[in-house]
């Protein structure tokens, strides 16, 4: 069974909630933020929220190139 590139996925993903953690929720520790994220789906809820708010505004999504003809 071939999994490819899996652990590099989840690395990612790891590295990720870490970051959202640390920037939108620095007085909890890293340990205590992710147990409550998976026990209390309000926590998670607001913990997305934050992020989806903050980075709602701007556009990362690149522009298409517009076709000339």
């Amino acid at each position: 069974m071939d999994v490819g590139f899996s652990a590099g996925n989840m690395a990612l993903i790891r590295r990720l909630a870490t970051n959202i953690i640390r920037t939108f929720d620095s007085q909890r520790g890293r340990a205590d933020a992710r147990r409550s994220a998976a026990y209390a789906p309000n926590y998670l809820r607001g913990l997305l929220g934050k992020v989806f708010i903050k980075y709602s505004h701007q556009n990362i999504l690149p522009r298409r190139k517009e076709s000339l003809s």
